[in-house]
Order: structure tokens, then C-alpha cells, then sequence
């Protein structure tokens, strides 16, 4: 890519993009002092790409003092977080305050062009060396030759520029940045800044369809998958490559060793047939609540007949990601799990069930207490659980140090009413008590219940049921029949005018 030519210099300005989603981009403008306030100072300023929103920051982010005639240094450390998608700062926050953007959404590791950046003004001996290391080891160690202006554009408030080098950058490792230089003036030294710029990686024409639209394990329990499938058919062999991409201790995919990729193979032939990739969490003794992971793929290709060339379209590209839910089984917790993955019950006697277990032993007993939902005047349930002792409002569940992971089962059933209501949903609700502190009032997820009506009506009315009873039969024939020969024939004789 081509590097910009109007970025306002600031002492160290960060870009940071989302890889291959939706291009956003940050920059952060540190606060430069003397001189160079009238160059560096701005709300934000546009990237190639996209437009970006930019703040001033004290030059405390950096130690160094850039006397003149002197070596100085000034060091930046940064932590890219996670889920910070889009976040914007306000003109004039300091970035000391931590609400730093990273623009990596989901902490999607991203490549970035990193450039070093200086004023026409600048007056240096020679140049100036920027390392940047992250978590302690080196990753970019350059010199650049500051006087000669490399690649950049002076003039106004443009900057002379060149890039350094092309980073990894992920969330949770902290990259700093080391930069030095020869300096003749302080404003010189004071106007030095490194840019970081994302160079996403290429879209490649791939589908992931999660089943149920998401994809939910849970650690000794269930697995769950999802498929990827090519958009286009490619003119080599495509490979997809999908490795967790946080902490890759969390889950195992199609039965491998946690953390160990998986690559699908796609030809000319098959590309257009879904593979299927099953997640399932690593069952371990952590105490971790419920957490999420996020499986990254990647694409790359080459020629069937060995060339080495494989299709543009597929190579060294982003396939996209999916963000694994994980429920802990180390901690206090209740666990609904639903026949076919939902509730629904009819008022003409359709029945359904789930299950309610505990995810961790517990010390005492524990009670779950299962509660209807009410509505009208006065209020009416329109649902009944059974536990066992029958059909009613509320029911409870008692667990015990000893059966605590045995799934009980709750028994939903509708009202019937007289109502005409359609097809309409009432939900359930679990509290929990015990005299174990780790269970008691611990949250519970309500359970959304689809009830089928059956009134006359609930299912629509056939094109001859006249008088909408249900039923097709002589009595809507005589209906018709006092309808025979009646009209509305404008003037007619007899007619009725109906506006």
C-alpha cells in the first residue's frame, strides 16, 4: 500500500484498524510542545484507510528530555486490549487515562505498517533508530536517515515519512517503543513520532454459518460446530486454516489437541461443499466463570498441478472468526438445557420439558425455585411447571451435595384458555437459595416459552366459513344464501350503497 502524504505529525501518533472487517482506524495525537503546537495540534485527521478521530496527550507518555546537542531517547508502551471495536476518544483526552482503542475488534490480531514520522524542521546529526519490542523482544530494529526526507512530502503541515517495518499486533501483549535520536534542537527532538498503521489482510470470498447462529460449549458437556465453505470456485487448492486465536488452552477443534489448527482442503471440485469444524471446551480445574475465545481463519493456495501459483483470490488472506462461548464447570452455576433447544407447549395439551442441573458441588443444600409469569387484569399465568408434584404456578428443584450434576427435569405445559391469542410466549423464571454463599442468589437465565393457541381463529379461517365458527357446513351456506342477489350497483334498483 501506499503510505499517506497528509498526516498532521504529532510526537507519537498509533493507528490502529480492524483486520479485514470494517477498516476503522484510530490515531492518537500526543501533545508536542513549543514550536511544533502549531504543526501537531488537531481533532483527528483521515488515513488511507478511513477517517479517523484523534486526541492530545501530555509528553509524559514519554521519558527524554531532548535537550539540544544531545542522544536522547523517549519510550512508548502500549497494550492493545480486547473488544474496544470502534471505541472514540473526545479531542483532548489524555491517553493516560487508559481509554485507549485498539480497534481490533475482538482483539483480532491485525498487521500494521509502522512509519517514523518527523517535521520538515527537524534538524538531526544523522538519524534516528526506533526499536519496538513486544513483551521484551525486539520485533522492528531500523535506522533511518532523517535528513534526506526518504519517501515523504514537506510543506505545510505534511511530514517527511518512511516505513519502518510491517508488525503483528495482538491483543494483550504490550508493545513499547524505543526511539533515538541525535538531536541539534529541543523542538527537533520534541517533534520525532512513530505511526502505526493497519494493513489489513485480504478478504478472501469465504462463508462461516455457526449452527443456531452461534457457537456454545461447555466444559464436559456438549461440543458444537459450525461450517466454511468457499463463495467462488477457485482455480487451485484452497486451504483454511482455523487456530484459536487468544488462549488456545480453551477449547479443541475436530477432536485435535487443544491448540492445534486445523486446515481444511478445498479443490475445484468440492469448494462448493460445507466442512465442518467441531469446538469442544477442554474440561479444566480452572475457576474461570464464562468466558469466550475466538477461532481465527486464514487462507492460503496454491496449484493443483504444482506450480505454485495458487488462485489471487485465496491467498495469504482473512477468512473471518468465530467467538466460542465456553461455560465454566469450576464455578457456582445453574444450567438450563432445553429439548431441541427450545420450549414451545400448545393449550391443546402439548407438553415440553427441560433440564436443570448444577454446574459446581456445593457445601449445603440448593433450591431452585421455578416461577410463572403473570399478565392481565386481574393476572393470569399462562403457563404451569411440574416437578413432580403436579401442574402449578411455582415449583421448586432441591439439589444436594450429592446429586448437584444429576439433570432434573421440569415439565411445561399452557392454559387453556378462551382467549384468541395466536401463537404468543411467556417466560420462566429460577432464583436460587442455600445456605452455600457460592450458590445463593446466584443469577439464573429466564426461559422464553412458545405457546400454540387453540381458539378458533389461531390458525386462520377457511375462504367459505362465513360466519368464522371454525367449521364449513349449511349454516354457512345459509349465510350465503341471505347474501344471494344482494348488490351494490351504484343507482341500482335495491342495491345498498356501503361507503
Amino acid at each position: 500500500m501506499n503510505p499517506p502524504r497528509y498526516y498532521l505529525l504529532t510526537v507519537c501518533a498509533l493507528v490502529l484498524a480492524i483486520a479485514g472487517v470494517s477498516q476503522a482506524a484510530f490515531i492518537v495525537e500526543a501533545h508536542s510542545s513549543g514550536r511544533a503546537n502549531a504543526n501537531f495540534d488537531g481533532v483527528g485527521n483521515a488515513s488511507l484507510r478511513s477517517w479517523a478521530v484523534g486526541t492530545k496527550a501530555t509528553n509524559s507518555l514519554f521519558s527524554g528530555t531532548g535537550a539540544a546537542g544531545s542522544t536522547d531517547t523517549y519510550i512508548f508502551s502500549y497494550t492493545p486490549g480486547v473488544d474496544l471495536d470502534n471505541w472514540s476518544f473526545n479531542p483532548g483526552d489524555d491517553l493516560g487515562n487508559g481509554r485507549t482503542a485498539t480497534g481490533m475488534i475482538g482483539g483480532e490480531t491485525g498487521f500494521y505498517n509502522v512509519y517514523i514520522t518527523w517535521p520538515p524542521s527537524t534538524n538531526v546529526t544523522a538519524t534516528c533508530t526506533i526499536t519496538i519490542t513486544c513483551d521484551g523482544e525486539d520485533i522492528v530494529h531500523e535506522a533511518v536517515d532523517m535528513n534526506t526526507g526518504q519517501t515523504g512530502s514537506p510543506g505545510g503541515n505534511n511530514a517527511w515519512w518512511c516505513i519502518a517495518e510491517r508488525v503483528e499486533l495482538t491483543a494483550g501483549k504490550t508493545y513499547t517503543v524505543t526511539q533515538t535520536a541525535d538531536a541539534w534542537t529541543y523542538v527537533a527532538m520534541r517533534s520525532h513520532g512513530v505511526m502505526w498503521e493497519a494493513d489489513e489482510p485480504i478478504l478472501v470470498p469465504v462463508t462461516i454459518t455457526e449452527s443456531d447462529g452461534s457457537t456454545e460449549v461447555e466444559e464436559g458437556g456438549p461440543s458444537d460446530s459450525y461450517t466454511v465453505v468457499l463463495d467462488q470456485q477457485p482455480t487451485s487448492l484452497v486451504y483454511i486454516t482455523a487456530k484459536v486465536h487468544d488462549d488456545p488452552n480453551q477449547v479443541s477443534l475436530n477432536g485435535k489437541p487443544a491448540g492445534e489448527a486445523v486446515v481444511l482442503t478445498f479443490t475445484p471440485d468440492n469448494w462448493d461443499v460445507p466442512q465442518e469444524i467441531t469446538v469442544t471446551a477442554v474440561d479444566d480445574s480452572l475457576v474461570e466463570y464464562d468466558h469466550t475465545v475466538l477461532i481465527r481463519h486464514a487462507s492460503d493456495a496454491n496449484d493443483v498441478q504444482g506450480s505454485g501459483a495458487g488462485d489471487p483470490a485465496f491467498v495469504d488472506g482473512f477468512a473471518g472468526y468465530v467467538k466460542v462461548y465456553i461455560t465454566d464447570n469450576d464455578a457456582p452455576g445453574v444450567r438450563i438445557s432445553q429439548t431441541d433447544g427450545s420450549t414451545v407447549v400448545s393449550e391443546a395439551g402439548h407438553t415440553d420439558t427441560y433440564l436443570v442441573w448444577l454446574l459446581f458441588p456445593p457445601t449445603d443444600n440448593v433450591t431452585v425455585t421455578i416461577t410463572v409469569a403473570s399478565a392481565g387484569e386481574p393476572p393470569l399465568a399462562q403457563l404451569a411447571v411440574d416437578t413432580g408434584a403436579g401442574p402449578a404456578e411455582s415449583a421448586e428443584l432441591v439439589f444436594t451435595p450429592d446429586n448437584w450434576d444429576v439433570p432434573q427435569v421440569v415439565t411445561v405445559s399452557a392454559v387453556d384458555d378462551d382467549v384468541l391469542e395466536y401463537v404468543h410466549t411467556s417466560t420462566i423464571s429460577h432464583s436460587v437459595s442455600s445456605v452455600d454463599g457460592g450458590y445463593d442468589g446466584i443469577a439464573v437465565d429466564d426461559l422464553v416459552v412458545t405457546i400454540e393457541d387453540d381458539e378458533c381463529g389461531a390458525w386462520g379461517y377457511q375462504e367459505t366459513d362465513y360466519n368464522q365458527d371454525c367449521v364449513v357446513n349449511l349454516a354457512d351456506f345459509a349465510h350465503f344464501a341471505e347474501l344471494w342477489l344482494l348488490c351494490t350497483q351504484p343507482y341500482g334498483e335495491g342495491c345498498d350503497d356501503l361507503r
